[in-house]
């Protein structure tokens, strides 16, 4: 069997379109690998498998990465290059009578440009308590404004940030920090709190928090860096779940065409909605009914990818990915047939234009269009 019929199979067996018979073959194959290397098997534990091998080919994909010259692609997990892997790590010797009866059909994708999108940046408005408005990307750094007895100030490093004065407030104003599709941008909030907020999304605060507590209202998704205050509590609305600060690092994604709204913590502790106390490292799901999940299985990178300024998806089905896409690129996503099964798995950097990541994803089976501010996808 020729290598590209094995890095075919692979591929179709890792996006889940193997047949009966190309599952059995594969999965026996991870079986006597992990066999001979030490790893115990029971029955069921195909996923155990699966992951063990891939945390393999991962290891060797970082290694290769670091020995070599570093690019803004950092990778994009494509099948086949498991199978180039898996034959540096083991040899080809068991592979070619394994995988001589199968004859699989390999799957092209195609992307056909008209536009292209640039990626997003550094964009933003700011509404001040009497309703005017201010382009944040377009304005000099320094004062731009005052609230009450605060001064707000574009740092040089693109921060939004607010002085205080010398008196104490007395009165509460709100301002609203938004970014378009294809925008984000940094926010310190008058204690010293500091936010990053992804694109489409936006945060209402006080300019200055003279309560008992310190509440901020967040769509979209936003990650926090809290200045404790043990006598004043800081919380965050995010559509029906409030998130109370215990001393904490974390961030929520509370778009509305994503399935859950997720709270995940980064390092402290937080509350949700009075009762939920989550650890560093889980994870708060709550669904369209309000019924909340909370989990230890989350991927911290992945969910803090893109403040570092990268995407990075693990087994991410492709229609979560082009919502991400869709966000940062301000581009519409037409989907035509079911691309539930797609999954994809690696990182790139946010900065690439919207053709060169749909470059990276080119092995993955659809076709892909891109038509002024649409995406058009096709199984």
């Amino acid at each position: 069997m020729e290598l590209r019929d094995i890095q075919s199979l692979l591929k179709r067996y890792l996006n889940q379109e193997a047949s009966a018979e190309e599952v059995r073959v594969v999965e026996e194959w991870y079986e006597r690998q992990l066999k001979e290397r030490g790893f115990e098997w029971q029955e069921g534990e195909k996923e155990r498998i699966r992951t063990a091998i891939e945390a393999r080919l991962l290891e060797r994909i970082n290694e290769n990465a670091e020995g070599a010259k570093t690019g803004r692609l950092l990778y994009i997990f494509r099948p086949w290059v498991a199978a180039a892997i898996i034959l540096l790590l083991i040899g080809t010797g068991t592979l070619w009578w394994i995988f001589h009866r199968i004859k699989p059909e390999v799957a092209q994708a195609s992307i056909k440009i008209q536009n292209d999108a640039l990626p997003g940046g550094n964009r933003a408005l700011l509404t001040l308590s009497n309703g005017q408005t201010i382009v944040l990307d377009s304005v000099h750094i320094g004062k731009i404004a005052s609230q009450g007895n605060a001064d707000i100030i574009k740092k040089d490093s693109g921060i939004l940030a607010y002085s205080r004065g010398e008196q104490a407030a007395t009165e509460t104003s709100y301002n609203i920090l938004s970014t378009p599709r294809g925008g984000e941008y940094q926010l310190m909030l008058p204690d010293g709190t500091l936010v990053w907020l992804n694109a489409a999304s936006s945060i209402k605060y006080p300019t200055a928090f003279i309560g008992k507590d310190r509440t901020v209202e967040v769509k979209g998704e936003a990650y926090f860096e809290v200045k404790h205050d043990v006598g004043k509590p800081f919380r965050v609305m995010a559509g029906s779940e409030l998130i109370e600060d215990l001393g904490t690092a974390f961030n929520v994604n509370s778009y509305s065409d994503e399935a859950s709204l997720n709270t995940t913590l980064i390092q402290g502790s937080i509350q949700i909605n009075h009762a939920e106390i989550l650890k560093p490292g889980e994870q708060s799901q709550m669904s369209k009914d309000g019924r909340i999940k909370i989990t230890n299985k989350v991927d911290l990178e992945a969910v803090m990818a893109w403040k570092n300024g990268r995407f990075q998806f693990n087994y991410a089905p492709l229609p979560d990915v082009l919502r991400q896409l869709g966000r940062w690129y301000d581009v519409d996503i037409q989907i035509n047939g079911d691309l539930s099964s797609k999954k994809v798995w690696g990182k790139m950097q946010r900065d690439l234009n919207l053709s060169e990541v749909l470059d990276g994803l080119r092995d993955i089976g659809v076709h892909f269009r891109i038509e002024g501010k649409k995406l058009m996808v096709t199984n």
